[in-house]
């Protein structure tokens, strides 16, 4: 769940910073439901990988093994989605920065770092 919260917040950042029309806006609003999306999946996914048994969680290595659902699954998808919306929110800013501002200098420093 951090992981998504710590994008979403990158993505509020954005908008605050790079909200000046209504194209940006859209596609900033769209990112951060799509995040938010994202993290509530995976949140309820993992809260009911042992169905109704939530005491499994917390339990040996047995109880996890008969009580819940494959978990590696889970992590895989998490880890398969996670670098699409990782590149997403490092990439947004991009066009952004050279966008707004009128030295190429900029636009290829900023793209470099």
């Amino acid at each position: 769940m951090t992981i998504g919260l710590t994008k979403a917040s990158l993505l509020f950042l954005y908008r605050r910073i790079f909200s000046i029309n209504r194209k940006t806006r859209a596609l900033l609003t769209t990112s951060i439901t799509i995040v938010f999306l994202w993290t509530a999946a995976f949140f309820f996914s993992e809260l009911f990988q042992c169905k109704t048994k939530f005491w499994a969680n917390w339990g040996t290595t047995h109880d996890i093994q008969t009580e819940c659902l494959k978990t590696t699954k889970i992590l895989f998808a998490v880890c398969l989605t996670d670098f699409p919306l990782d590149l997403l929110v490092f990439i947004i800013p991009i066009p952004l920065v050279c966008y707004y501002t009128p030295a190429v200098v900029t636009c290829v420093s900023a793209t470099l770092t």
